[in-house]
């Protein structure tokens, strides 16, 4: 499966990543770890998240306020 992130959420995920990083140093970069491994668990198992509507999931990060 490949993954493509639309320009917005590239640009949203940048900003958190410098939020974080402002917060503590390392944590932009947990931050960005953390999203890693919900894409692959997401590329492993993509209908395991629940459905948010007709047509799209969601899964929230464990450590992170972020979905």
């Amino acid at each position: 499966m490949r993954v493509i992130y639309l320009r917005e959420a590239e640009i949203e995920m940048l900003e958190t990543v410098a939020f974080y990083e402002d917060k503590s140093v390392g944590l932009g970069a947990d931050f960005l770890d953390e999203v890693h491994k919900t894409v692959q668990f997401i590329k492993i198992m993509p209908e395991a998240p629940p459905l948010i509507n007709s047509y799209a999931r969601r899964v929230l990060l464990r450590r992170f306020e972020y979905g």
